[in-house]
């Protein structure tokens, strides 16, 4: 909840036969979340380091089907030909389009023939917490192994660094689902052990000078197609295990918080939410999306590959265990609402502090140099109000729209040489940002007010008092 405190004190001296009127504002004061006004989110970093799996892997493997500088993700191809377009972007590309930020694959043996750099994107599907680590910390611990002669190496990211980890710049991680589906992970003992190899991989980043590292949990591989297609007995013994992985990450992730900035992706709860409310992420309501996919031996569906309703978009998984590109989609949303957050949440103070100039804005046209007011007196009070406007920083990239619309009530009586009176008015705020956020703000503004006329001198005042929940 926003709760907002506004106050107005104007004294005028006015020549009521003339027309003519001088206002002097003695005190106008607005407050919202701990003062501030914040400006629209900027996020700058240096690029963006991703270390991973198949859920980050940007184009290590070549695409075996187009060739050429074509690599391999493990998400769906796009277009209507769902056999011979490219495949399409993962959660790490989109996260990395959005900060205005380019990843592309570290060890692929497609850019290292065709003479292009490697890139930042250290992810390799197949991966295991093992190689995660080794990938960061070892010599030659960078490998892809797309079948000979597309075997590749090089040395992981602190080794080619010099051990220094660029302080600017944004880190990625993810992993553990190879662990389990390798059969690596049979017990607690297991769970817990691949967790925090894991977790030593982001602490070997954070010892290097990294200073945000965004790290995903695991997924609940139990409720993948491939994890339904082992039983109901050991589906459930599978998620109980991922359980324990995320805990004990969760634990060591913890213990890094004070020295490094740690964002958390809870993917597993993502997951949850996708699959108890598909429809409102895009998703088909009307098939069980746990056990279905659009390529393979789970495409059992109308949307899968060559069904009624061809539609991968409508499908969570691509296969057994990849995400369709609409999941992709949806975690690379995710990502970056983790980052904007701060920013976005900043903007509501300005929310809060419009509705309540609107509300007395409002009353000011009630609160007018020489109205009589003689006995009880009701009045009903609106406005909406649109615009658009950039972040306050020179440097925000953001910019954004903004509507404010309200209407209310009030009673009026005299007393003195003047009247006063209360009112209440229902105000709703919304900041739509050029990067997809959406901020609402919805409540109720309680003001009092009254007007006193001394002679030539008329003295107003309104306090309001705002009571707003944010969405």
């Amino acid at each position: 909840m926003i709760k907002g405190l506004s106050s107005a004190t104007t004294v005028e001296i006015t020549q009521y036969f003339e027309l003519r009127r001088l206002t002097a504002t003695i005190l106008c004061a607005g407050m919202g979340v701990a003062g501030l006004m914040a400006s629209a989110p900027v996020l700058a970093y240096s690029s963006i380091y991703v270390f991973g799996d198949s859920l980050s892997d940007a184009g290590q493997f070549p695409d075996s089907e187009l060739g050429g500088l074509n690599t391999l993700r493990f998400t769906n191809r796009l277009g209507p030909d769902h056999d011979t377009t490219p495949h399409g972007q993962i959660a790490t590309q989109l996260l990395a389009k959005e900060l205005g930020l380019s990843v592309v694959p570290s060890t692929s043996i497609v850019r290292d023939q065709a003479g292009l750099p490697d890139g930042t994107n250290y992810a390799v599907g197949g991966y295991t917490t093992d190689q995660i680590l080794a990938s960061i910390t070892q010599e030659g611990g960078s490998v892809v192994q797309a079948g000979t002669p597309f075997d590749r190496s090089k040395d992981g990211y602190l080794v080619a660094s010099g051990g220094v980890a660029d302080s600017e710049a944004l880190y990625y991680v993810n992993g553990g689902g190879n662990d389990f589906l390798n059969g690596l992970v049979t017990g607690p003992e297991g769970a817990v052990g691949a967790a925090h190899t894991l977790a030593d991989a982001v602490n070997a980043l954070a010892e290097a000078g990294a200073s945000t590292i965004m790290v995903a949990n695991l997924p609940d591989v139990g409720k993948t197609p491939a994890g339904q297609a082992a039983g109901p007995a050991q589906a459930a013994g599978t998620s109980a295990l991922v359980e324990i992985f995320n805990d004990a990450l969760g634990q060591r992730l913890a213990a890094l918080d004070g020295s490094v900035d740690i964002i958390r992706l809870n993917t597993d709860g993502l997951m949850a939410e996708i699959l108890a409310s598909p429809g409102e992420f895009g998703f088909a309501d009307d098939v069980p999306l746990h056990r279905v996919c659009f390529d393979g031996a789970c495409n059992i569906t109308p949307y899968g590959q060559g069904g009624a309703q061809e539609d991968p978009d409508k499908l969570l998984f691509n296969d057994g265990v990849h995400p369709t590109t609409a999941g992709q989609h949806v975690l690379g949303d995710y990502a970056y609402a983790m980052l904007a957050a701060p920013g976005v949440l900043g903007l509501a103070p300005r929310l809060a502090v419009g509705a309540l100039d609107a509300t007395q804005h409002g009353l000011s046209n009630e609160l007018r140099p020489g109205a009589q007011v003689e006995g009880v007196r009701v009045f009903a009070t609106g406005s909406a109000t649109e615009g658009s406007e950039h972040g306050r920083r020179s440097d925000s990239r953001e910019s954004l729209d903004s509507t404010q619309r309200g209407a209310g009530v009030g009673v009026m009586l005299p007393f003195g040489h003047g009247y006063g009176g209360v009112a209440v008015s229902q105000r709703y705020g919304e900041f739509d940002l050029d990067n997809g956020s959406d901020l609402d703000v919805e409540g109720q503004v309680f003001s009092l007010f009254a007007r006193q006329h001394l002679g030539p001198v008329g003295v107003q005042a309104v306090a309001s008092y705002g009571d707003f929940a944010l969405d």
